[in-house]
């Protein structure tokens, strides 16, 4: 497999998980977050929703929207990772730093997601904890392997520049 097709089947993913991205942050919360507020009785007779019901919803709302953003960075960061691959500049220091720092980016905002659930949790405004618990460790899983990977593109090229200087 050569680097462009590569860099197409990732740019391919990263406009998949884009679009499932803005699916999320379209649909999803303000479902669930209109589910656990208002629940099903309460949307058919809006006139029943009291002003802490709507503090509830907007708290949510916009926490969810909120951290979902640097997931939306992190696929900048990811595509800007394409175009080196496109160049032959993979296995380069620059591309490890930009792996290193999404996967930085993803930490902090799985930290902020976690505390953020674990608070609406207490509060007893989440009812898809085990959901949104599920979708942080995926993205635990998916930071450890960022990780991971960026650690290995520095060691790569580092055994590049050794090579180099002996040629």
């Amino acid at each position: 497999m050569d680097d462009k097709k590569v860099t197409w089947l990732l740019r391919t993913a990263i406009i998949l998980v884009g679009l499932f991205g803005v699916a999320i942050c379209a649909f999803w919360w303000p479902f669930s977050t209109t589910m656990t507020t208002f629940g099903i009785n309460t949307i058919i007779d809006m006139d029943r929703v009291t002003e802490a019901q709507m503090v509830e919803f907007w708290v949510q709302f916009v926490f969810y929207q909120a951290v979902s953003l640097p997931c939306f960075a992190i696929l900048v960061f990811a595509w800007l990772v394409t175009n080196r691959i496109s160049k032959g500049q993979f296995f380069e220091f620059d591309t490890a730093k930009l792996i290193r720092i999404a996967s930085w980016i993803l930490y902090i905002d799985l930290i902020i997601f976690f505390i953020g659930n674990l608070v609406f949790m207490f509060l007893k405004w989440n009812d898809f904890a085990i959901i949104y618990y599920f979708l942080g460790a995926i993205g635990v899983a998916v930071a450890l392997c960022m990780s991971v990977i960026a650690y290995y593109v520095k060691k790569s090229a580092e055994l590049k520049e050794e090579t180099e200087g002996i040629v």
